[in-house]
């Protein structure tokens, strides 16, 4: 059975986690995540081309 300390402790513990996930959450820009998106596509077609090389 557990204790109504060890359940407080445990949900303090999972709000501690929340706190800390959306303080490194905040720190996303949109801008960022752009950048990302457009260096990751850039890779898939540069790679595409390759294999169309490749199979050629």
């Amino acid at each position: 059975m557990m204790t109504s300390a060890y359940l407080l402790e445990e949900a303090m513990s999972s709000k501690d986690d929340v706190s800390n996930i959306s303080r490194q959450l905040s720190g996303i820009r949109d801008d960022d995540i752009s950048s990302d998106v457009i260096t990751i596509n850039r890779k898939l077609q540069y790679i595409q081309q390759e294999a169309t090389v490749i199979s050629n």
